[in-house]
């Protein structure tokens, strides 16, 4: 993948462009297991597969809509949502479920209210290569 600006960077729910974002981050976890014994002699011994994999989009932007304090407020009912998509500059996406893990608003006396907020994958997620 060629170097993007870095709104080109976008995250979707049903399709939409969640609106207003000025910064996104994608974060892949994959936690290892460890079965390091007496017989390893001391070396730390992994296996090659992640015991679990998982992915958070943290954001932040400006407040322009409701939008994300309504989806937010369903977190007691419905926290997970099963249509987002995070599409990279490439044309690369990733999609799955993702629970709305958390949401923080602030208003400071002579700027913007922002918002900051993060999602996590419940579930595998799919990620489909640039055409």
């Amino acid at each position: 993948m060629a170097a993007a600006i870095g709104r080109k960077l976008i995250v979707k729910r049903g399709g939409q462009r969640i609106a207003s974002l000025r910064s996104r981050t994608i974060t892949l976890n994959g936690e290892p297991v460890d079965v390091t014994t007496d017989d390893n002699d001391g070396a730390q011994t992994l296996l090659p597969e992640a015991g679990q994999v998982s992915f958070n989009v943290s954001f932040s932007g400006v407040l322009t809509d409701d939008s994300l304090l309504e989806g937010h407020q369903a977190m007691g009912a419905a926290a997970v949502f099963e249509d987002l998509e995070i599409e990279f500059p490439s044309g690369a996406t990733l999609t799955g479920s993702f629970f709305f893990a958390s949401l923080t608003v602030t208003g400071e006396y002579n700027d913007a209210v922002t918002v900051e907020g993060e999602f996590q994958s419940s579930g595998l997620a799919t990620f489909t290569p640039a055409p």
